[in-house]
């Protein structure tokens, strides 16, 4: 197959925003300053297309988005070189706070995130199956999110057009 006409197109269904604060050492009750502060659009699908990107690679992300922050997520995401097509869903992308510690495991503070339904599972494929051809790698992962079944999500998969990863 010639390179130039390889496409891949991630999914993302459960979108994040994480910001990781680094600390050389964190004194509960008492002020901590962070070492570095990062921030990144994220997601499973959302990953492997800002990967891809940093190797110079194109790929097409496909997400469902909040509306509250979606702005943001997706300034995030231009900042990273990474084309999207979203969907906008009532509600916003959740976040996730991380605070690393040398010595010691992370810890996460996980915000709520909008609501998904099969029917907008249904659009993201609809808009996966648009940007693909049968020689396309399409790139899932992640967790099933609330609101879609197991057996709605596997029968959506079953129906991309081009090679599932």
């Amino acid at each position: 197959m010639d390179d130039k006409k390889i496409k891949i197109v991630t999914l993302t269904l459960n979108p994040v925003i994480d910001t990781h604060y680094q600390f050389g050492k964190f004194n509960i009750a008492d002020e901590n300053k962070p070492t570095s502060i990062i921030t990144n659009a994220a997601g499973k699908g959302i990953n492997i297309s800002r990967a891809l990107s940093k190797f110079g690679i194109k790929s097409k992300a496909v997400a469902l988005l909040g509306k509250q922050n979606a702005e943001y997520f997706l300034n995030l995401l231009k900042n990273d070189g990474v084309d999207c097509t979203y969907i906008l869903v009532e509600g916003k992308v959740r976040e996730a706070i991380s605070l690393n510690t040398d010595g010691i495991p992370e810890t996460r503070i996980i915000t709520d995130t909008f609501t998904t339904t099969e029917d907008l599972l249904e659009q993201a494929m609809a808009h996966v199956n648009s940007e693909c051809t049968s020689e396309s790698y399409i790139a899932i992962s992640g967790k099933v999110p609330a609101g879609i079944s197991k057996q709605a999500f596997i029968k959506a998969c079953k129906n991309v057009y081009g090679k599932l990863i």
